[in-house]
């Protein structure tokens, strides 16, 4: 319950995948007050290794106009993908596609928040 009221959850489709999102080593729901750059970190696993259909096949950052702005395709049950970018929009979230998920993502992870650097009266 603690992590539902501190927004650090993800939903999937997949019983045993786990999704972990970081940015600035800050956990997915986490709020970051005026970061000048990103440095985003994410991790999935599926134990499940004998089903090909489990594989671990792109994961994608999405910003909160939808946009994907980074993406990177693998071929694994145990994945680790480090990217960065500057903040320019409110949130931003991954998605994970797996391999008999041919129709949309398997997983998607809770956003990590960007509060913008305070305005000058």
């Amino acid at each position: 319950m603690q992590a539902m009221r501190a927004r650090r959850v993800y939903c999937t489709l997949d019983s045993n995948l786990r999704l972990v999102f970081s940015a600035n080593g800050e956990i997915m729901g986490s709020v970051l007050e005026a970061p000048t750059r990103l440095e985003l970190r994410v991790s999935v696993s599926d134990s499940d290794v004998e089903n090909a259909g489990d594989t671990i096949t792109r994961i994608e950052i999405v910003e909160d106009i939808g946009a994907v702005i980074a993406s990177k395709d693998f071929s694994a049950h145990i994945v680790t993908w480090s990217t960065a970018c500057e903040p320019v929009c409110k949130y931003y979230f991954v998605t994970v596609y797996a391999a008999d998920k041919a129709d949309g993502p398997t997983a998607y992870s809770a956003p990590v928040w960007i509060e913008p650097a305070p305005q000058s009266p």
